[in-house]
């Protein structure tokens, strides 16, 4: 490695003593990283063995600066990540696996990882690390809700654990948490609104003594119970568009489920990049209307939604309103749209998930009044693939990918 290069995997920076046992918890994972610039390895530190050994190193600094102590994780290449790994491939890509980093650890992985007793206990009484009950150690940088459901004996899961597993979530009031299976009743999602905490019966053989959050597949099983159909429908849509899971997936954790509900959960589209796009778009099929998901238009670009011919819908988030470039960009498409005979409707996130009532009758009246029709000779859009996932039960569904 040459002098005065960016690690790949950045430096944990550290003033504090005892910084034997903030070495070993570095290598454990509880330490973040940060981006900085090496000078050579301290002296007496141990030489590099393997890509992965944790190295001490001095930054720059003024004479006048005391030195700061660092650790550093190696690493050959900057796209590679602790815990990450490769599962089945699908469509010719392989889809990554990433279990969502929350900073907690157990004494048992601590040990395993070479910590002593006294070391933990020291960084304990200075604030570093916090015990959270059960054997769990976190830090600052541990997620609130994590802390909490730990500290209750449970464990996240539902719309909680999915959104740290990176899908896109409905806001949800209260906290979504995974019990032990007890009595005849577990494997059953059940419903426990006391102290605002939504508390799911976890199905699973073994209880996950060493992971704070709930599995990513048990976890969307809990939520295919939990939320309503459209709900649901979002969190699987997000799942796949993001390649998070595959169509086998999405059709094991909804096989418990009834045919009813299946019924109104399926089919779902591949393409959709938000949930509020999802939303709006089941509500207008529902009622018979033709919705096209991710349409590109000539001069224009690509739109979320077009319904029918001529009436293109886009879903904007709250920090696609915050940048001004995007938002000029964004009327400068409107006008186009327009001149090539379509109607635009942007439609915000409280549009759609607190407004709803309000807007959806509105939608209706612009259905009613024909703004979904263009001339044929205006037309001008090409549909590039929905991505339709369909109940496999149903003997015409099939899977169509991009």
């Amino acid at each position: 490695m040459v002098r005065g290069m960016p690690l790949p995997l950045g430096l944990a920076a550290l003033s504090m003593k005892g910084t034997s046992a903030a070495r070993d918890l570095l290598n454990a994972g509880l330490l973040p990283y940060t981006s900085r610039r090496w000078t050579g390895p301290r002296r007496g530190a141990p030489s590099p063995l393997h890509p992965l050994v944790p190295l001490w190193f001095r930054l720059r600094a003024p004479a006048s600066t005391p030195p700061i102590l660092l650790i550093a994780r190696l690493s050959t290449s900057p796209d590679v990540r602790p815990r990450t790994a490769l599962r089945r491939r699908q469509g010719g890509a392989m889809i990554p696996s990433r279990a969502p980093e929350v900073h907690v650890r157990t004494r048992r992985q601590l040990a395993r990882a070479g910590h002593r007793r006294r070391e933990i206990e020291t960084l304990v009484e200075r604030g570093v690390v916090e015990r959270l009950g059960g054997g769990f150690y976190g830090t600052v940088q541990t997620p609130p809700h994590v802390r909490a459901a730990l500290r209750r004996g449970h464990r996240l899961t539902c719309v909680d654990a999915l959104e740290l597993y990176g899908f896109w979530i409905p806001r949800q009031s209260g906290a979504h948490e995974a019990r032990r299976r007890v009595g005849p009743s577990a494997g059953e999602s059940a419903a426990c609104r006391g102290s605002g905490v939504v508390l799911h019966t976890s199905a699973l053989r073994t209880w996950p003594d060493e992971h704070p959050v709930l599995p990513k597949l048990t976890a969307l099983e809990h939520a295919m119970h939990c939320l309503g159909a459209d709900h649901a429908a979002v969190v699987l849509e997000s799942g796949l568009n993001r390649r998070l899971i595959s169509s086998d997936e999405a059709n094991e954790v909804t096989r418990s489920l009834s045919a009813r509900r299946r019924r109104r959960l399926f089919p779902l589209v591949r393409a959709a990049e938000s949930g509020t796009e999802t939303l709006v778009r089941r509500a207008l099929q529902r009622r018979g209307v033709s919705v096209r998901v991710q349409v590109e238009i000539p001069g224009v670009g690509r739109v979320d939604l077009v319904v029918g011919e001529g009436l293109i819908i886009e879903c904007d988030s709250a920090t696609h309103h915050s940048d001004p470039e995007a938002y000029a960009k964004d009327r400068r498409r409107d006008r186009v749209a327009r001149r090539r005979g379509y109607t635009v409707v942007r439609l915000t996130y409280e549009d759609v998930m607190v407004s709803w009532e309000e807007v959806l009758p509105d939608l209706l009246v612009m259905l009613r009044r024909g703004d979904h029709r263009i001339a044929r000779s205006q037309r001008s859009a090409r549909l590039d693939g929905d991505g339709l996932l369909r109940d496999p039960r149903d003997e015409a569904g099939a899977l169509r990918s991009r």
